[in-house]
């Protein structure tokens, strides 16, 4: 949809609602008829970072979010380094220029990858915009990487991600007890899977072609 233009309070209404998915041109934009502000996914950038640090608060946080990957405190080199393996992208969201997500496409095969490290401003959050950068992480991962599956995991706590995650078109593929384990809490992972011919996906992609 080259060039579409969708009024901001309008669209994440319906990507609340499952009307449609976050599908916008290939410049990876929404602009609104009013051009109130714009909505842009774009690559992570190296000033990205000290907003995404202040978005994880403390270690708790940082294993629900980045798993054993990486290591609170975050820092600079930490982050560069895991950026630098050539099959993770990091995508960032932004709003009127101002960093508000973050999430990573992370290639497995030729054909499949992991979406992960999702995240929004705390500020942004119960808005629709973790849909929405979901959504997109999506659609860049189908159409502009060419890949076939998609798997995440989520921890089976965090409800509104698993249902945000759903309304996007994955399902839960096996569940594992246990699999990590903070402060004596053991937590378990969901993990699910969307393939690019399932209906819930093609669907998703009618409703707005």
């Amino acid at each position: 949809m080259v060039g579409a233009a969708i009024e901001a309070d309008s669209f994440v209404e319906a990507a609340l609602s499952r009307q449609v998915p976050a599908r916008f041109d290939k410049a990876l934009k929404v602009v609104t008829t009013q051009d109130k502000w714009i909505m842009e996914l774009r690559k992570y950038i190296p000033k990205d970072f000290d907003t995404l640090k202040r978005w994880v608060p403390n270690e708790r946080f940082m294993l629900r979010w980045a798993g054993p990957s990486l290591d609170y405190p975050l820092t600079v080199e930490q982050f560069e380094s895991h950026l630098s393996n050539e099959n993770i992208h990091g995508y960032s969201l932004a709003k009127d220029d101002t960093h508000v997500g973050y999430g990573e496409i992370c290639k497995t095969s030729e054909t499949s990858a992991m979406i992960c490290r999702v995240i929004v401003s705390d500020n942004m959050r119960g808005k629709g915009y973790g849909k929405i950068l979901s959504s997109r992480l999506v659609e860049v991962a189908f159409e502009e990487h060419s890949l076939k599956d998609l798997y995440l995991n989520v921890f089976d706590f965090n409800e509104a991600a698993i249902k945000c995650y759903q309304d996007i078109g994955f399902h839960e593929i096996e569940k594992i007890e246990g699999m990590r384990e903070f402060e004596g809490e053991k937590w378990n992972i969901v993990k699910m899977k969307l393939s690019i011919q399932e209906e819930g996906w093609q669907g998703m992609k009618a409703s707005v072609d």
